[in-house]
C-alpha cells in the first residue's frame, strides 16, 4: 500500500512539473549566450582541423579492355581440347577485364610498381631528406606504401569501359601515376603472356619429338603457330590489357577533398544542435534530479 502511494505521489510530481513549449523557449533564451559561444568554438575547432588537412586531387583515365586475350586461341582450344589446354590455349580464359582490374589493385603489382619506379620518397616526402638523399628516420615499410597506393585507386564501370581514378595530394603525381599504373599493368600482363607462350612452345616442341603420328604432328604444329602469334601480338601491342580512350591530364585533375566550405557550414549547424541538446539535458537534469535522488 505504501509503495503504491509513493508511486502515485511521484507521478503527480512529474505531471505538475511537465515542461511546456514556452518553458523550453525560455530555457533557450536564458542560455543563448552560452550556446552561441559553444557553437562558435565548435565551428572554429572544426575549421582549424579541416584547414590543416591536405588537399586531395583526383585524376581519371578512361580505358577499354582489349579483345586480344579473349579471342586468341579460343578456336584452337575448342577444336583440340586437352592438348590445347596443356599448351596454354584453354578457352576457359580467366584474363577478363575484371581479373585485370583485380591485378591492378593487387599488392603484388603495386609493390612492383613502387619498387621499379622508386616511389618510396614521393609517397612519404615528409620522411625523406632530399639533400642527403636518405630517410630522416627509419624508412617507412613497403606495406605502408602499398596501402597508400591501394587506397588511392578507384575503378568505375562506364558501359563497356572503365574509369580508373587515382587520388593523391599532389595533382601532378596523381596524373602521372594514374597513367603510369595502367601502362605498368599492360606491361605486366603482356610479359606474363609472353612467358606463358614460351613455356607452351617448349612443351609443344617436346610433344612433337615424342609423337610420330601425322595427325598429332599437324595439331601440334597448329598450336605452335598459335602460340607464336601470341608472342608476336604481345610484342607489338603495348596496350595489351587496356587501351586508353582518354588518358589522365593535369588540366582535368580536380580537388575532391576536403570540402572546406561545406564542412564549415555543417559544423555550424552541428555545433548549434549539440548546444541545444546540452542545454536541454542540463535543464531536465536540474528539474527532475530531486525526484529520483532526493536530498538527505
Amino acid at each position: 500500500m505504501s509503495t503504491n502511494n509513493q508511486t502515485k505521489s511521484l507521478e503527480k510530481k512529474i505531471d505538475n512539473d511537465q515542461v511546456d513549449i514556452s518553458e523550453l523557449i525560455k530555457i533557450l533564451f536564458d542560455n543563448l549566450r552560452n550556446m552561441m559561444i559553444f557553437t562558435l568554438l565548435f565551428t572554429l575547432m572544426a575549421i582549424i582541423y579541416i584547414w590543416n588537412q591536405p588537399n586531395v586531387y583526383r585524376s581519371q583515365a578512361l580505358v577499354i579492355p582489349t579483345d586480344i586475350q579473349q579471342n586468341v586461341g579460343s578456336s584452337f582450344s575448342n577444336q583440340f581440347g586437352g592438348i590445347a589446354a596443356l599448351a596454354g590455349l584453354s578457352n576457359n580464359n580467366n584474363d577478363t577485364a575484371d581479373t585485370n582490374i583485380a591485378i591492378l589493385q593487387s599488392r603484388v603489382l603495386i609493390e612492383g610498381f613502387i619498387v621499379d619506379k622508386n616511389l618510396m620518397p614521393q609517397i612519404f616526402p615528409e620522411h625523406w631528406n632530399n639533400s642527403k638523399q636518405d630517410w630522416n628516420d627509419n624508412s617507412p615499410g613497403i606495406n605502408s606504401a602499398i596501402n597508400e597506393i591501394q587506397s588511392a585507386i578507384q575503378v568505375k564501370n562506364q558501359n563497356q569501359m572503365k574509369i580508373i581514378s587515382f587520388d593523391w595530394t599532389d595533382p601532378e603525381l596523381a596524373t602521372l601515376w594514374c597513367n603510369d599504373l595502367i601502362t605498368y599493368l599492360n606491361d605486366h600482363i603482356r610479359n606474363k603472356k609472353i612467358i606463358e607462350a614460351r613455356k607452351s612452345i617448349s612443351f609443344l616442341e617436346d610433344e612433337l619429338k615424342k609423337t610420330s603420328l601425322v595427325n598429332n604432328k599437324t595439331i601440334l604444329f597448329n598450336l605452335l603457330e598459335e602460340q607464336t602469334k601470341n608472342i608476336t601480338l604481345a610484342n607489338v601491342r603495348d596496350e595489351y590489357a587496356f587501351k586508353f580512350i582518354d588518358k589522365a591530364y593535369l588540366s582535368t585533375t580536380s580537388r575532391i577533398r576536403p570540402q572546406r566550405a561545406q564542412t564549415a557550414v555543417f559544423s555550424l549547424f552541428a555545433g548549434f544542435s549539440l548546444s541545444i541538446l546540452i542545454v536541454f539535458t542540463i535543464a531536465l537534469y536540474r528539474k527532475y534530479s530531486s525526484l529520483f535522488w532526493p536530498k538527505q
